[in-house]
């Protein structure tokens, strides 16, 4: 129910970079700069650690009644075992887990445990936040009011229609790409990079008609190479035989000079 369409508008400030290695303030941030304005989707939650007996205990505080509480435990101690309010969850940090994970509704405390848990308390950096359930709805639906009409969505090729209360930016969930080419209401447009990894591009206030097709890069140069390598290719091939009949024309005049 809150997913969002191919096209959204955004603030300028999403060409910014955001630099974190924590992934809800990551987040945090990332919505700040859609919507041009600081908003905090994710608070964060108090803890505290124990380390016993190659077991790291981690005591969240609680939170309101409908958030839902994420953690992510940075550290470089791999293959544990996750255990979420005395539940086996999954095996955690050992190579295509994941990371981030859920650990229940704000209605209580939670007690997070890592089996195997070799390292120190200095050795381990945990990220707990509450989402806010009631702000995350109304930034989404905020968002929903900004998302491009996408028509076509092909491979290579997309096609759309967005309406600007005013110029600005568009942000498509298309990886930034050079192979990318947009043109809005016929003109071709620049695409930046946004979101750290996504497609930006600008449009007028109004009715925008977008277009985004892709062609690999280097392409038509690489066949044009290809062509001129073939042209190469059968020049010398065709060099080589006319220096033969040539070689073979003299010898057959100094033979027949030689009778």
């Amino acid at each position: 129910p809150y997913a969002l369409g191919l096209g959204i508008g955004a603030d300028e400030k999403i060409q910014e970079s955001i630099e974190s290695a924590d992934p809800f303030a990551f987040q945090n941030m990332l919505y700040s700069n859609l919507l041009g304005r600081n908003v905090e989707i994710f608070r964060k939650a108090q803890c505290q650690t124990g380390i016993s007996e190659n077991l790291l205990t981690l005591t969240v505080e609680q939170g309101e009644a409908e958030d839902i509480l994420y953690g992510y435990v940075d550290s470089w101690i791999r293959d544990l075992k996750l255990y979420v309010d005395g539940n086996y969850r999954c095996n955690y940090a050992t190579w295509l887990s994941y990371k981030v994970f859920s650990a229940g509704y704000g209605n209580q405390a939670h007690t997070i445990v890592l089996e195997n848990y070799t390292g120190t308390e200095q050795e381990m950096f945990p990220y707990f936040y509450y989402l806010d359930m009631d702000l995350f709805e109304e930034v989404i639906q905020e968002l929903r009011t900004r998302e491009m009409d996408t028509q076509v969505f092909e491979d290579g090729y997309v096609k759309g229609t967005y309406t600007a209360q005013e110029e600005g930016y568009l942000l498509l969930t298309i990886p930034y790409d050079q192979g990318w080419k947009a043109f809005v209401n016929g003109q071709q447009v620049e695409i930046t990079d946004g979101a750290n990894a996504l497609s930006v591009i600008p449009v007028e206030e109004g009715e925008n008609q977008i277009e985004l097709r892709y062609t690999l890069p280097g392409l038509k140069t690489g066949a044009l190479l290809s062509a001129l390598g073939i042209i190469l290719f059968a020049g010398l091939c065709g060099l080589e035989r006319y220096m033969e009949r040539k070689k073979k024309d003299e010898e057959s005049k100094k033979t027949v000079g030689g009778k």
